[in-house]
C-alpha cells in the first residue's frame, strides 16, 4: 500500500538498482512515486518490481523523471552516467539530479558544473545506515546544495530517510562529511575483526564482550549493530561488498590532501583494506573480515561464542 503524500508524486529515476538502489527504489513506489531504473546489470534489472519502468540508458531515465538519483558504484559509472554521452546532462525532463554515494568532494562538485551549465539543479546528498535503513526508512542523509535544490529533493528524502541533516550550500561539502564516517566505519570494522578474534581465541564468549563493548568506551557501530545482526548468525549478511569500500577509502585519502593535512592512521587503514580485499575478494560481504570467528558447538562449554 502507498503512504499517504500531502504533495503530488514525483516521477523519480534511480540510477544503480544495487544493494542501495534497490530497497530505495521500493520505498519510492511505497510512497507513490512514478519510478524509472536503470543499471547495465540486466540481472539487477530483472530483480525489479513490476511497477519500475525499465530505461535503455541514463539519458531515457531523464528523459523521463525530473529527478534522478545516482546510486552507483564506481567513480567511473559516475562519470559515464552523468558525463558521458547517453548521460543524464541530455536528458529532457530532468531537474535535479541526487547524488546519494560516496564519492569524495572533487566528483561531486564537477558533476554538479557540468549540470549547472544545463540548467539541472545538484544536491550533494550522502547517506548512512546500510540496506537495511533503506528498506525501513531510517536513513540518516547529509545534505549540501542550494535551497532550490532541497527543496526539490524534500519529498524524495523523506520516502527514505528519517533524518536529514543539511550542512551547507556548496555541493561537496556533504562528500566531505560523508568519507569521514566511512573511514572510521571502515577502521572500526577492520580493528573489530582482530579485536574480536583475539578475545574468542583468549576464550570469551563474544555476546558477552559485544554487551560490554555496547556499554563501555569501546563502543561503536559495527560492534552494536553489524557483529550482533549479521556475524553472530553466521549469515555475513550486511549487504555491501568489501570492494567498495576502497572507493570510500580513496575519497577520504584525497579529502586529506586537499587540505594540506597528514593522515598516518588513514593510510594504515587503506594498508589493511587492501590486505583483506586479497584474502576475500572484491564482491564478498564487508562482514567477511569476522570469519576467521570460528562456530563453536552449542553447549560445548567451552566459553567460547556460538555464531
Amino acid at each position: 500500500m502507498a503512504t499517504r503524500r500531502a504533495n503530488p508524486p514525483l516521477t523519480v529515476a534511480v540510477l544503480g538498482a544495487g544493494a542501495m538502489g534497490r530497497p530505495m527504489i521500493g520505498r519510492l513506489l511505497r510512497h507513490g512515486h512514478t519510478v524509472w531504473a536503470y543499471d547495465t546489470q540486466a540481472a539487477a534489472m530483472q530483480a525489479l518490481p513490476a511497477a519500475v519502468h525499465r530505461a535503455s540508458s541514463a539519458r531515457q531515465a531523464a528523459d523521463a523523471a525530473s529527478v534522478v538519483i545516482g546510486c552507483l558504484p564506481t567513480l567511473a559509472a559516475y562519470r559515464r552516467a552523468v558525463l558521458g554521452r547517453h548521460g543524464i546532462g541530455h536528458g529532457q525532463a530532468i531537474a535535479l539530479y541526487l547524488h546519494v554515494g560516496t564519492t569524495g568532494a572533487a566528483l561531486a562538485t564537477q558533476l554538479a558544473q557540468h549540470l549547472l551549465e544545463r540548467g539541472i539543479h545538484t544536491l550533494d546528498a550522502p547517506m548512512t545506515g546500510g540496506p537495511a535503513r533503506v528498506a525501513n526508512g531510517t536513513l540518516s542523509v547529509m545534505t549540501a546544495g542550494s535551497r532550490t535544490a532541497q527543496r526539490l529533493a524534500a519529498d524524495v528524502l523523506a520516502s527514505y530517510a528519517s533524518q536529514v541533516v543539511h550542512v551547507g550550500r556548496t555541493v561537496g561539502m556533504a562528500q566531505a562529511l560523508k568519507v569521514h564516517n566511512n573511514l572510521l566505519y571502515i577502521g572500526n570494522l577492520l580493528l573489530a575483526s582482530e579485536s574480536l578474534l583475539a578475545a574468542q581465541r583468549a576464550g570469551l564468549a563474544l555476546p558477552q564482550v559485544l554487551e560490554l563493548l555496547s556499554r563501555g568506551s569501546g563502543q561503536n557501530w559495527v560492534t552494536s549493530h553489524m557483529v550482533p545482526h549479521h556475524v553472530l548468525n553466521g549469515r555475513f549478511d550486511f549487504g555491501a561488498n568489501l570492494g567498495m569500500l576502497r572507493k570510500d577509502l580513496h575519497a577520504a585519502r584525497q579529502e586529506f590532501t586537499r587540505l594540506g593535512l597528514d593522515a598516518p592512521m588513514a593510510r594504515m587503514v587503506q594498508r589493511r583494506l587492501h590486505q583483506a580485499l586479497r584474502q576475500w575478494g572484491e564482491n564478498d560481504d564487508v562482514t567477511a573480515v569476522f570469519k576467521p570467528l570460528r562456530p563453536q558447538a552449542r553447549g560445548s562449554g567451552s566459553g567460547k561464542a556460538v555464531l
